[in-house]
């Protein structure tokens, strides 16, 4: 029986130890056990084998610096889904079931230091925090950082200092790196540890993450001390010789070889998996040379080449040699073992790639601009956008591609132009020549097997290559230009495009992205559209001109169609010569301003000043010739240029230059005084200000007599004379129009105008009329008249109008540098946290002059958006973005924007603003607008009686004449009130309750009454009279009850335009990351119209106003 007894005791112990609602040493003890060794242990045992996932499905790319984390990777995230969320559950629940919040009851008189510290605890259960921890990572590894984000944020605002504080920390910079905030990151890492408390055990993660935050970057010598770091530090082997690899790959940048070749042995001898170790041997291999000198790499390729195991690899082993080849600047042995790994590369793409750009990084620098552009054209179709500096190699293309084309122009008009010199017996010798080459071309491709050729379509590198660097840049023969070949390809990229070396690349499923290959000893594809095009490896013609067919194409053209293109009569040569011209111009400013080749940019201007003393573009030529010489410093022959300019082109804007250097400047600032003149000429015609542009006009001409705005400003002075009645001037401006400015749209409308006075149609003196000025002081006028103020009957000079009761938005305008994406976050951030049931909308556009403009919009009225914009004028914090220098914040509704949007009147609108919503009888407007409305949400449910009431009293007073004349007037004047109110009754049905809630609490009281006497007389004032208005509430009975305990809050909704399903989801993530598990959230359907959403165990009835 005894034993019975301690039995049910002890029974009773452990089930009273189950609740958290008592804070004693028992109850914490049972709650740190079962957290410890039921929930969490189950929830980080899944989190492990998602990170495991991770780790086992991970594919890196060797060719480039690996990633610090492979979590990081697009896709990752999907490998460890089901885990991860388990960890969640498991996190979640530890949370809600074994949460101690509340304090001690029994607390010690006598409280040291050490027992105060522990009073001051907002959690007693000590695994709450990893909890909170383990569910923030594992939405990291779902790559959801922002909930994330919230987590950790949670655990820094409700925890002390500890080692999850710490971790949460890193892992709060690792988010914000992954979601590219680096001036966020920063800061976290650099604050991290401050006090030193931080456990050790954490450093390598720390080293690692900072490591990372640099390497985003490409700042690859500042993340070599924390990736050593990060070495030292490693909490597995896994990632000990990851970073190892990593960090050899960052010495290896930097040219530290010695140094890399360590690292490399590292991951060697750490025994990885047989792809890393095998990268980690060539690469290995490709930096031997400081250490032993090239005989050493020599030994080591040939090692690894005999490795049966690596022949799916030779094309690596190549390029890594050649890449030693080429750091000993031993350019020739380098360009061979390229292309062998070019010839040896089977499928793997983006290493070809790499190796033609090193090709073609090798003829940029000698510089050898043909093949250059050749070997990158190639290059950069099997790249991609994640290799180094694609950006950079893209801009490279486009202006070699520029280069080479101006280059061919030359070769083939030249060509051209010296077989049109020849006798036609020998241009008949010629062509025939040619045609006898060109059969036996077509008999030796059509021996040709497909896929023989291993190189670029039009550029094959190894057959090639000797061939190619022999050429040189200048002009040659047309029909034997080697390096004319680039013209074929220019013209096959117009019909098929840029395409990829492969099988069968015609085939209607392949994509059309690479070219054919292409004999270069073939001459005759110089001659354009008619030339013989491609022809693929089995000797099938791949396409046909218009009217042709494959028989025809297989055979050499005739005589003519090689004749076609050669310049005989004077015009002909005229335009070659022309074509020159520009190309030689083009040549130049591409060396000079893109490839910044100075030399070869005065080669081409000197070539065209020599050739072509008058030609179209000589005085450009010579002040390019200038300033080149400036870039040299080359003083003497600055002043020859001088000479040349002032004395060949004293009028010219170049020598007005050489005598002033600021003459450019200062014709710039002429340029936007003009631009600023006629907006103002502009702006004060339509206000009618007439004086104004006729001003402007004699100041226009003073500043720039050939500016193309002239004709505009003399249109504008004579429609100004015409509607001040100075006929005369009128007629003078309109002719100077006419006979000045011969095709141009002001002469077109002035000849139109002059004619229909010529007619006898007389201009109207006075005001402009039908414009937009005037449309909208109309619409204004209107607009004061309908809301009382009868006593407007003149013009406003503004473009805007009011509309208090139209949705309105936020306007806010910034200066073009600051960050427009960080500016969105911050204010998203700020609507989600404290307007999460409001559908506000966010956008961007721009002004006329390109100033950025950020719009929330979804406000029903004045009244809601004002609100808006001085809460959000007060939170400072969200401004703080890089770049914000300047910003400027409207509320305006929609015409309003429209017209800011396209006419750029900032400063109209600046004073609309402060007049009409920020002045003291706006503030004055708006109490009594606010007034109105919460009067209106009141009394919603006895809108209709109160109506009849007051109408009847109104109606019955008035006919009887018991009213005294003054009050009649009042009782009308409420009755048209009323029915301005009718008309706000459904905005003011979706006025937000939050912050505005005082009269619906006093409802609230006065329905819980349950009274049944009489209703009483609530006097409010009615806007613009002396009497008050007594609005008559009906209280009835109601069927709910006020009790004490538990409360729900609950939010229904009407169906409409928002996505209720959607908010419910939202309002309960938002209440989890939040709250936790201290409210439970509920939404679904009511019925077919409703939807709601209930917060559930809320303790007391107040805080329902809050959550």
């Amino acid at each position: 029986m005894r034993f019975k007894r301690i039995y049910f005791l002890l029974i009773m112990t452990v089930l009273g130890a189950c609740s958290t609602q008592k804070n004693t040493g028992v109850r914490r003890a049972y709650h740190n056990m079962t957290a410890h060794y039921n929930v969490y242990f189950n929830g980080y045992e899944s989190f492990k084998e998602g990170l495991k996932a991770i780790e086992e499905n991970n594919e890196d790319d060797y060719t480039q610096v690996l990633t610090v984390f492979p979590d990081s990777k697009k896709g990752s995230e999907s490998v460890a889904q089901s885990q991860m969320d388990r960890a969640i559950e498991k996190g979640t629940k530890l949370i809600k079931v074994h949460s101690i919040r509340k304090k001690p009851e029994n607390k010690r008189e006598e409280q040291s230091v050490k027992y105060k510290k522990f009073l001051s605890q907002n959690e007693f259960n000590k695994w709450v925090d990893n909890a909170y921890l383990l569910i923030g990572k594992s939405h990291f590894y779902k790559h959801d950082y922002y909930m994330a984000q919230q987590s950790f944020a949670y655990m820094f605002r409700e925890f002390q200092e500890g080692p999850e504080w710490y971790e949460a920390e890193i892992w709060n910079a690792r988010a914000a790196i992954e979601l590219g905030d680096f001036a966020q990151a920063k800061i976290l890492l650099e604050n991290y540890n401050m006090e030193g408390k931080a456990p050790s055990r954490l450093y390598g993660l720390y080293a690692a993450t900072y490591a990372d935050y640099y390497m985003r970057q490409a700042r690859y010598a500042e993340a070599i001390p924390f990736m050593r770091e990060a070495v030292d530090g490693a909490w597995s082997k896994y990632y000990r010789r990851r970073f190892n690899f990593i960090l050899a790959q960052l010495y290896q940048s930097q040219e530290q070889y010695a140094e890399a070749s360590k690292a490399y042995e590292a991951v060697i001898k750490s025994n990885p998996p047989y792809e890393m170790a095998f990268n980690a041997k060539v690469n290995r291999a490709g930096v031997l040379f400081e250490e032993g000198g090239l005989e050493a790499v020599k030994k080591e390729i040939k090692r690894l080449l005999r490795d049966k195991r690596n022949s799916d690899y030779e094309d690596q082993i190549y390029y890594s040699l050649a890449m030693a080849y080429k750091a000993e600047e031993q350019e020739d042995q380098a360009m061979e073992n390229f292309l062998l790994a070019i010839e040896k590369s089977i499928d793997n793409n983006y290493q070809k790639g790499m190796s033609f750009f090193e090709l073609s990084e090798i003829y940029y620098d000698r510089p050898e601009y043909k093949p250059a552009y050749y070997y990158l054209d190639t290059a950069i179709v099997n790249l991609n956008e994640s290799f180094p500096g694609f950006q950079v190699i893209q801009a490279r293309h486009k202006s070699l591609k520029g280069l080479v084309s101006n280059l061919d122009v030359v070769e083939r008009e030249d060509s051209l132009l010296r077989v049109a010199a020849m006798s036609e017996q020998e241009r008949e010798a010629l062509i025939a020549d040619i045609i006898e080459q060109e059969k036996m071309r077509l008999d030796a491709l059509k021996k040709k097997k497909e896929g023989e050729a291993n190189g670029d379509v039009f550029w094959d590198p190894i057959v090639s290559q000797s061939s190619v660097s022999s050429q040189s840049q200048g002009g040659k023969w047309y029909f034997y230009n080697q390096t004319s070949v680039g013209m074929g390809k220019l013209e096959f990229e117009k019909i098929w495009g840029r395409r990829k070396l492969e099988d069968n690349w015609r085939r209607a499923n392949k994509q059309a992205v690479m070219d054919e290959p292409e004999d270069v000893e073939n001459p005759e594809d110089m001659f354009g559209e008619l030339g013989e095009l491609p022809v693929d490896n089995a000797g099938d013609s791949i396409g046909a001109l218009p009217g042709q067919n494959k028989e025809e194409l297989s055979k050499p053209l005739g005589k003519d169609a090689y004749l076609k293109d050669i310049p005989l009569t004077p015009a002909q040569k005229e335009a070659s010569n022309k074509r020159i011209q520009g190309a030689l111009m083009n040549q130049g400013l591409i060396y000079k301003d893109e490839l910044e080749n100075i030399p070869y940019a005065i080669d081409a201007f000197l070539e065209y000043a020599k050739r072509y003393p008058q030609g179209d573009f000589i005085e450009d030529v010579y002040m390019n010739l200038y300033l080149c010489y400036e870039m040299q410093r080359d003083t003497p022959r600055m002043a020859e240029i001088k000479t040349t300019i002032i004395n060949r082109f004293p009028d010219g804007e170049f020598t007005a230059y050489l005598n002033d250097p600021g003459y450019f400047e200062k014709r710039e600032v002429r340029k936007r005084r003009m631009e600023t003149l006629y907006q103002e000429s502009y702006a004060s015609y339509l206000f009618g200000d007439f004086s104004v542009p006729v001003a402007h006009l004699a100041e226009a001409k003073g500043i720039d007599a050939e500016n193309v705005l002239l004709s505009k400003f003399k249109l504008l002075a004579a429609l100004s004379y015409a509607k001040s009645g100075s006929t005369d001037l009128f007629v003078n401006e309109l002719s100077e129009i006419i006979q000045d400015y011969q095709g141009s749209e002001e002469q077109t409308m002035a000849s139109a105008i002059l004619a229909l006075y010529e007619e006898g149609r007389m201009p109207v003196k006075g005001a402009t009329a039908s414009n937009l000025v005037s449309k909208r002081n109309e619409e204004f006028v209107k607009e004061q008249k309908e809301i009382g103020n009868a006593g407007i009957d003149h013009q406003v000079a503004t473009s805007y109008t009011i509309d208090h009761k139209a949705s309105h938005s936020l306007v806010l305008l910034v200066n073009p540098e600051a960050d427009m994406n960080r500016l969105k976050f911050n204010i998203a951030d700020y609507n989600f946290s404290k307007f999460l049931l409001n559908d506000y909308e966010m956008g961007k556009s721009q002004l006329p002059d390109a100033t950025p403009v950020f719009t929330v919009s979804g406000f029903l009225n004045r009244l809601e958006a004002l609100d808006y914009f001085y809460s959000l004028r007060e939170r400072s914090e969200i401004f703080e973005v890089d770049g914000l220098r300047y910003k400027k914040m409207y509320v305006m509704h929609g015409k309003n924007m429209e017209y800011l949007l396209s006419s750029g009147d900032v400063e109209g609108y600046d004073q609309f603003f402060a007049e009409n919503y920020l002045s003291a009888e706006a503030f004055k407007n708006l109490a009594d607008e606010r007034n109105r409305v919460e009067r209106e949400a009141w009394n919603v449910n006895s809108q209709e009686k109160q109506q009849k009431n007051i109408a009847g009293t109104g109606e019955s007073l008035v006919s009887e004449g018991k009213a005294p004349e003054s009050q009649k007037e009042t009782i009308l004047r409420t009755k048209e009130d009323r029915k301005l109110v009718e008309k706000e009754i459904e905005v003011s049905e979706r006025i937000r309750s939050e912050g505005e809630s005082e009269v619906q609490e006093k409802t609230e009281r006065e329905v819980g009454r349950q009274e049944t006497e009489e209703p009483d007389i609530i006097e409010e004032p009615v806007q613009e009279t002396d009497i008050k208005t007594q609005p008559i509430i009906e209280k009835t009975s109601s069927p709910f009850k006020y009790e004490e305990g538990a409360h729900h809050a609950m939010i229904l909704f009407k169906k409409g335009y928002i996505n209720t399903e959607r908010m419910g989801t939202v309002f309960k993530n938002y209440t989890k990351s939040n709250y936790g598990t201290k409210y439970e959230v509920e939404h679904n359907k009511m019925g077919a119209d409703y939807y709601y959403i209930i917060v559930k165990a809320l303790p007391m009835p107040v805080k329902q106003k809050h959550i």
